[in-house]
C-alpha cells in the first residue's frame, strides 16, 4: 500500500509488514471499541483490511510533513494524539458492554459467550450484535485472539515455564486446543510459524512447542 498513513480494524490473522530499512513506523493502538467510538461507524467494515488513513481521517496528510521533520518522538505522539482528538465523535456504547470489554481485558479468567451472557444478564444475540458493531468481529473470535495474546504475555513474563503450564494458565483444555486456535489465526502450527523467527520470544515459543 503506497500511502503515508494506514487505518486498520480488528485483524484476525498475522499480517506481514515488511517496510524498507529507512521507513519509520508510528503505531496507534486503539481500545477494542475505539474506532467505533472515535468515528461513529460500524467497526465490522474495518475487519481484516488496511486502508489509506485519509479515507476516514481527513486532513491527516497535512501533519505528515511536520512528523517527518520532527526529531522528538514525544512531540510526534502529541501531534498525532491532538489530531485524533479533533476527529473524535465520542460515539456512546451501552454501559454493560463497556464493562464487559473492560473486564475481559483486565481479568485473567476465560469465559465462553454463554457464560458472559449469564454473568452480565444479556442475551448471546445481544453480545454478538455489540461485538460486531462496536469491535468489528464476533465474540468467539475476539475471545480466541485475547487468549492467544495472553499466551505470548505469559511466555514473555515466564520464559522458563513449560507448555503445559502456559496452556493451563491461559485457559486452554490442552496443547491440541492451543495449536488449533493458533493455526486458525496464523495458518500454521506454532512450531512451523516460529521455526525461522529470530527474536527471543519466538525462540521460547518454538522450544516449548517442539518439546
Amino acid at each position: 500500500m503506497d500511502c503515508s498513513s494506514v487505518l486498520s480494524g480488528m485483524i484476525t490473522y498475522f499480517p506481514l509488514i515488511d517496510p524498507s530499512p529507512e521507513t519509520e513506523i508510528i503505531g496507534i493502538h486503539f481500545t477494542p471499541e475505539g474506532l467505533y467510538r472515535l468515528l461513529g461507524v460500524d467497526a465490522s467494515i474495518f475487519k481484516d483490511i488496511m486502508i489509506d488513513g485519509s479515507t476516514y481521517f481527513f486532513g491527516i496528510s497535512d501533519i505528515i510533513p511536520s512528523l517527518q521533520e520532527e526529531k522528538d518522538h514525544k512531540v510526534k505522539l502529541e501531534t498525532i494524539a491532538s489530531f485524533i482528538r479533533s476527529k473524535n465523535r465520542d460515539k456512546k456504547i451501552p454501559e454493560v458492554f463497556k464493562t464487559l470489554l473492560r473486564n475481559l481485558n483486565q481479568e485473567k479468567t476465560f469465559l465462553t459467550v454463554s457464560e458472559l451472557a449469564l454473568k452480565y444478564d444479556i442475551s448471546k444475540k445481544t453480545i454478538e450484535r455489540y461485538f460486531l458493531k462496536c469491535v468489528g468481529i464476533n465474540p468467539k473470535t475476539y475471545l480466541m485472539i485475547l487468549r492467544l495474546n495472553r499466551v505470548f504475555e505469559y511466555i514473555y513474563s515466564n520464559p522458563e515455564s513449560s507448555m503445559n503450564e502456559v496452556i493451563t494458565k491461559c485457559g486452554y483444555f490442552d496443547q491440541a486446543h492451543f495449536i488449533k486456535d493458533f493455526k486458525k489465526i496464523s495458518g500454521e502450527t506454532p512450531l512451523s510459524f516460529f521455526k525461522n523467527k529470530s527474536n527471543s520470544l519466538a525462540k521460547v515459543v518454538y522450544d516449548l512447542t517442539e518439546n
